[in-house]
């Protein structure tokens, strides 16, 4: 009886041992690889984001992509710790700025975290209690949460001290000021990029329209070879014409110049035969140039 107890406190044991080993993870980190100077990790209970760079952190952002609602924190500090019951089920942005850069990673929640007893609701105190020292959390003007014990002390004659004003802190300054320069770069960056794109655009339109010319030529171009075959075709058919009627108008000349060289002129006369070698005198020609026998002229 007893063993069987066992065996079946073992089986129920090993079960629970699979279902929390199997267990869908309620985080995961997107981690940027390419900036190992920044340690990203989560502790053991995966509720808490710790962020570690050997420079201060200057600021933090979350951009929640259910509503694109972004919250941004200041904290300067080099290490930063972010307790992840804030977040509910989504896909966050993180973004960090250190230095003259702005790192990105990604966190998705598919599981809602269990809020601590006595947690701070808000965000902001959240991560700045969790990373700043007590000192620099007195300057943020946030209260201890615990109450500072009262120590017994003998009694001595109170010393005053005259208060002295209060400077503004050099922390605050560079912080400012590396945040604003950051933000600067950030719009420098946004704007170039922009241009490159619209200038890639002009690029592209310019590159379509010289396309679309030397698309519509080569259309035109069997047209135009057409017309230029057709009119060749034209040309040469006139030339040829044009010599045929130069050849024949020089056999022509060359005919009648050698009929004139061989004919003999004679005057008009009935009875002399006509051949190729007399060219005589016709009818009306000789009635013009003389009269008849009895001196009149002849009639037309």
């Amino acid at each position: 009886m007893n063993s069987h107890k066992a065996l079946h406190l073992f089986l129920c044991s090993m079960l629970l041992s699979y279902n929390s080993y199997s267990q869908e993870p309620a985080t995961l980190i997107e981690k940027n690889i390419m900036r190992t100077s920044l340690l990203q990790t989560l502790n053991e209970a995966k509720d808490t984001l710790t962020l570690k760079n050997k420079s201060d952190i200057l600021r933090v952002t979350f951009i929640n992509h259910n509503d694109d609602r972004e919250t941004v924190i200041d904290v300067m500090s080099k290490e930063v710790k972010i307790p992840l019951y804030h977040f509910g089920v989504g896909r966050f942005t993180i973004s960090t700025y250190i230095d003259s850069d702005i790192i990105l990673l990604g966190m998705t929640r598919q599981l809602n975290i269990p809020v601590p007893k006595d947690a701070t609701a808000d965000l902001e105190e959240s991560i700045l209690r969790a990373s700043l020292s007590e000192e620099e959390q007195m300057y943020r003007n946030l209260k201890p949460l615990r109450p500072i014990a009262k120590t017994l002390v003998k009694s001595k004659p109170k010393k005053t001290r005259e208060a002295k004003p209060r400077t503004l802190d050099p922390k605050t300054d560079t912080r400012k000021s590396k945040i604003a320069e950051l933000e600067r770069k950030r719009k420098e960056k946004l704007a170039k990029r922009k241009s490159m794109s619209e200038d890639k655009l002009k690029k592209s339109l310019a590159m379509k329209k010289r396309n679309d010319r030397k698309e519509k030529a080569l259309q035109l171009l069997p047209t135009k070879k057409e017309g230029t075959e057709k009119e060749d075709i034209i040309a040469e058919a006139s030339d040829t014409k044009e010599i045929v009627e130069n050849r024949k108008r020089t056999e022509r000349l060359a005919s009648m110049k050698r009929q004139g060289e061989k004919q003999k002129k004679v005057g008009y006369n009935i009875s002399v035969a006509r051949d190729t070698t007399v060219n005589v005198q016709t009818r009306e020609e000789y009635r013009k140039n003389n009269l008849r026998p009895n001196g009149k002229k002849y009639d037309d």
